[in-house]
Formats: C-alpha cells, sequence, structure tokens
C-alpha cells in the first residue's frame, strides 16, 4: 500500500492576486510589481473582511517607500496626508489603511498623477455603489484598480 498524499491546500485569494500580480506586472519592474500585488492582496482581504492585517499592512508601505528608485514627493504626500486625515477625522468613513495607502503611492508621483489615481479609484468606488449598494466600500480594491488603470495608460 503507498502512503497517501496529503491533498493540496487550497489557495487563497491573496496568493492567486499574488501570481496574477507578479505574471502581469513583472516586466515593468520590482517596484511596480510590489504596489500591485499588495493593493490588490490587501483589496481582496479589505473587499471580504472589511479588515487589513496593520502589521502586514504597515510593513508592506515600508517595503514600498525602501524600494523606490525616485525621489519622494513631499508636496503631493503632504496634501494627501492632511487632507485625508481630516476627512477621515470628520467622517469616520475612511479607513486608515486606504489613508496610509494614499498618501504612500502619492509620496512615489506628482500631484497631478495622484489626483487622477484617486479619481479613478473614487469612480470606481462609485460604480460598484450604483451597481451593488453595499453599505461599505472596500476602497483599497478600487484604489488597486486605478493603480492598475494609471500604469497602464503610462
Amino acid at each position: 500500500m503507498s502512503p497517501r498524499l496529503p491533498e493540496p491546500a487550497e489557495q487563497s485569494p491573496f496568493d492567486l492576486t499574488r501570481l496574477v500580480g507578479i505574471v502581469v506586472l513583472a516586466p515593468t519592474s520590482l517596484h511596480a510589481a510590489v504596489i500591485a500585488v499588495g493593493l490588490c492582496g490587501f483589496g481582496v482581504r479589505d473587499w471580504r473582511t472589511r479588515t487589513v492585517p496593520a502589521a502586514r499592512f504597515d510593513a508592506w508601505c515600508l517595503v514600498v517607500l525602501a524600494l523606490r528608485t525616485t525621489p519622494l514627493y513631499w508636496p503631493s504626500a503632504g496634501f494627501w496626508c492632511l487632507t485625508l486625515g481630516l476627512l477621515a477625522g470628520v467622517t469616520h468613513g475612511l479607513g486608515s489603511a486606504d489613508w496610509l495607502a494614499i498618501t504612500v503611492i502619492a509620496a512615489l508621483h506628482p500631484l497631478d498623477w495622484s489626483l487622477w489615481w484617486v479619481l479613478l479609484a473614487c469612480g470606481s468606488a462609485g460604480i460598484h455603489h450604483f451597481v451593488r449598494r453595499p453599505q461599505t466600500l472596500p476602497l483599497l480594491a478600487h484604489l488597486a484598480i486605478a493603480y492598475g488603470l494609471m500604469r497602464w495608460w503610462g
């Protein structure tokens, strides 16, 4: 009698998203792949559970900033940090992961790029709300969609 092989573990959506992100974005740059995979993975987690693991998300943010090859855009990061911080405090509708992801990615790009990126994410979230009418919107997933579109449009 041959030994029984263990059944393959079910792959989580985060693993599948990571794989797709690496395959699609690997030719562009490692940095873009890390950003896309993180946004997709945490976006899926946010979509399913409406929470993001803080320690892993903070580590991802630090890796994104550490892998940068261009100088940081402090005015862009400052604008988003202050604006979203005030908005999150007043409305209690924006999660800290959303706020931090926008600030970190905006620090890597000029203000006009980050404005278009957030506008696309808000448009995607608006369409999602119009079609599905959820009680809460997982903005990280929409930030991932917008990031992919911005990378695709160049």
